[in-house]
Parts: structure tokens; sequence; C-alpha cells
């Protein structure tokens, strides 16, 4: 049986649960969200979206079809949809040098959202920040901008759009990122002179973590014996975990365009707080829970072509 993909009009917001880890660890951390990906419905059958490297004009079909469910919303105000696909072709035929990562949006999350206090959570954060990291390097080194807020919120916003998009609270209370108001952190190290492609380096530092984010997920699940020990490779120190933490934030500040102390790790790590305090940061989960959105489609299982 055909989706009745025809339902979904241009202007839509059309949300994705993606199969890998990585992916499963951005729900966890998104308050067990059921999404982890967001693209907006352009019309035509395509959508438009930042997947790594680059903007993209995508089959919404082959979206569907290779991702476990889909949920399409939209907004509950019913008002013109041009302004925010005017935004939307723009950027997608700017030929910006842009990058969407769920490693930094994994990183954000890691430091203002709750962590189960597994044996596995201090390895998992200092990994995830750490791939991070590499990645953003990359990025920056070739001249590269990360969106985050990502590609749909972005769009909303910068068309002046009547839908004001609210971000959920994040809770910063309780966090990894209000745990360290007190502590002295590390100055950053140096960007790296020379690195891999964007696209190369990323693929490579989610490979990395994979063994960590597995483990912290199983034990999440209550599949792993309680004395069994974490993988650690070196990565579970309290001062390695800071260092990583100074980086990423170091990091972070000129891929979103703010002003960077990468000898200052206090006001660095404002790099990360401003992110997640502006109003449209909004993570695939925030756009679920959305009141100003309402849900018009959903689609619970893969459907192949």
């Amino acid at each position: 049986m055909e989706p009745p993909l025809h339902e979904v009009q241009p202007g839509d917001v059309v949300l994705m649960r993606s199969a890998h880890p990585t992916a499963e660890l951005i729900r966890a951390l998104d308050y067990d969200a059921e999404v982890d990906f967001a693209a907006l419905a352009l019309g035509h059958g395509l959508l438009g979206e930042v997947v790594g490297v680059g903007s993209r004009r995508h089959p919404l079909a082959a979206a569907v079809a290779h991702h476990a469910a889909t949920v399409v919303l939209r907004p509950v105000r019913a008002g013109d949809a041009a302004p925010v696909l005017r935004q939307a072709t723009r950027v997608l035929d700017s030929g910006a040098r842009l990058v969407q990562h769920q490693l930094a949006l994994l990183g954000v999350l890691t430091l203002t959202r709750p962590l189960a206090p597994t044996p596995s959570r201090r390895p998992l954060v200092q990994g995830v920040l750490s791939a991070a990291t590499t990645a953003l390097h990359a990025a920056l080194h070739h001249g590269y901008r990360l969106l985050l807020p990502e590609f749909v919120p972005t769009v909303f916003r910068d068309a002046h759009a009547p839908l004001h998009l609210n971000r959920s609270e994040n809770g910063l209370p309780g966090t990894l990122i209000a745990k360290l108001a007190d502590t002295v952190l590390p100055a950053a190290r140096p960007r790296p002179a020379t690195t891999d492609e964007p696209g190369p380096a990323y693929k490579q530092a989610v490979a990395g973590i994979q063994p960590v984010v597995r483990r912290y997920l199983a034990e999440l699940a209550g599949d792993v014996a309680a004395d069994t020990p974490p993988p650690s490779g070196g990565i579970d120190q309290e001062d390695a975990l800071l260092q990583a933490v100074a980086d990423f934030a170091a990091a972070l500040a000129p891929a979103t365009g703010q002003p960077t102390h990468p000898h200052d790790p206090r006001l660095a790590l404002q790099a990360v707080t401003t992110v997640v305090r502006d109003p449209h940061f909004l993570t695939p989960g925030d756009l679920l829970r959305n009141p100003a959105l309402t849900e018009r489609l959903r689609l619970a299982q893969p459907v192949h072509s």
C-alpha cells in the first residue's frame, strides 16, 4: 500500500526517526523523543534539508522509505507558507557551505540535558565531545558554518513567518554544564593546522564513538550486567573530560558565529548556553512537542518503494 504522501503540503515540517545508534542516542537525550531529524516539505514530492555537509532537495518518498517512522506537522495557525518556502529556497540555492552535524547536537545535549547515571556516562560524554570537536575543526578549516539552530527552525526564523517557534524548556539545572559552574576548566587546545575534508572527518568521528554509544544505550535498556566494566580506552578520567568540554566549547563558538575565547574557557563555555537559550534552538523532539505545530500524518513503519 502506497503511503498517503499526497497529503503533505509545502511548508509542512517532516520529522523522521532513524535507525542508527547515534540517532537513538539523540532521542534518548532529547527526553526520549520519537524523532531525531527534521526537514521541510517543498512541494513536488521534495524535501529541503541539510544533512551532514551541504544542503539538498531530496525526494520525500525516498526519505520516508529509509526511516523507521515519519511524522508530518503543520502550523496550527493557518497562513501563507510562501515566506518560509522562499527562505528555504534561498538557503538551498545559495551554495553556502553549511553543515548540520548530529555530533554537534549530541555534544550540546550531553552538556545541557540530564544523563542517566550509568557506568558509561563519563566516557560517553567525553567521547561525544571529542568526536564533535574533531568534526567541527574540519568544518571550520574548510570554511563551513554549523547550522545550530538547525535548518527547519532557521528558515522559519529568517522568514519572519507568523509561526513563532518556541523551544521547550531545556532545564539546565541538574545537567553537566550546571555542575561545571564552579569548576576550573583548562584552556582549549589549539585547532589543528590541517584536517580531513568535513565529510570523511565526520564519518570517522561518528564511527569512533560507536562502542561507547552502544554500551550507554544498552545500559539504559538494562541489557548490561552491573559488574561489566565500561569501555574506557583512557577516556574516563576527570582531567580528560574537562579538556573535552573546553575544546568543544571553543570549537562551537566560531562554528556558530559567536565570539571566540580560546584562552578563557569560562567565556568559551558560554557558547553552549547561548545556543540552548536561543528561542529558535529546537531539536526534532522540541518540534514534535511544540504546541504551535499539529500532527497531520504519521507513518510508523518504513515504506519501501
